[in-house]
């Protein structure tokens, strides 16, 4: 178990370092015109939140009169407040979310992800999007007033979907040897190069359905390995990472 917390955390260091510099390179800095565009266009203060935290930069005019307009064209304060706040964090160099909006910016993209898993995903997407849900939590932690017991179900959160890339990359960079079709369906025998990270995820995640591998003479394998399948296995840490992001809510919601 400890190995695997420890392949987890160099997945997380490695994905906060590059955030979302790949995703947003080439976008042009937000601005005023933007979010209101993107008001008229029908979306939730959530998801403008998320797009004004997600961007690289902003090029917001926070005026008095350019606040009015803001107001006058339907612009919530919710909004506005984290407006506010990404322009006064590119100046001080330091990220600064305050208020309600800190949380929904951490519950938005964990549900996020959520929807993204339940309705089906690709590797290559799913890697795409862990930087979008461990970068709020990243700003979250470095933002004042922070709730040391948020972040740690945060994290708990976080840590499911990592382990879910874990298993996933098994499957995507096994050998033959590790990897064969039982039945019909793509599996992994955990004696492979992963077997570490795959013994593991076994125990982390008992629910994992799993069988002893067993000789075509109808002998037992030395060694106890196991084979596992990949689909009931992202199922199952998917399920867990939706547990504990119900139980986020819960908290946020009393507070």
């Amino acid at each position: 178990m400890h190995c695997a917390k420890s392949r987890f955390s160099f997945v997380l260091i490695i994905l906060i370092i590059l955030n979302t510099s790949f995703l947003f390179a080439a976008e042009a800095p937000l601005s005023n015109d933007d979010v209101i565009k993107l008001f008229k266009l029908g979306f939730s203060d959530e998801v403008i939140i998320s797009k004004i935290m997600q961007v690289k930069d902003v090029a917001f005019n926070l005026d008095t009169d350019s606040l009015i307009k803001l107001r006058e064209e339907g612009v919530s304060q919710k909004v506005i407040s984290v407006m506010l706040n990404r322009s006064k964090s590119l100046e001080t160099g330091k990220q600064i979310i305050s208020g309600p909006e800190k949380y929904d910016y951490v519950l938005t993209a964990l549900k996020k992800m959520e929807n993204l898993v339940e309705t089906g995903v690709s590797y290559k997407d799913y890697i795409k999007s862990l930087p979008e849900i461990t970068l709020p939590i990243k700003q979250y932690k470095e933002s004042p007033g922070t709730d040391g017991v948020l972040v740690t179900q945060m994290e708990s959160v976080l840590q499911h979907y990592l382990a879910a890339s874990e298993v996933w990359q098994m499957f995507v960079k096994g050998g033959r040897r590790d990897i064969y079709r039982h039945e019909g369906r793509l599996s992994y025998f955990c004696d492979g190069r992963e077997k570490d990270i795959c013994e593991s995820i076994l125990k982390a995640y008992p629910d994992i359905p799993k069988w002893e591998h067993v000789a075509t003479d109808g002998s037992r394998y030395q060694g106890d390995p196991y084979i596992m399948e990949a689909n009931p296995a992202l199922s199952v840490i998917w399920k867990k990472a939706s547990l504990e992001l119900g139980k986020l809510v819960q908290m946020v919601n009393k507070q």
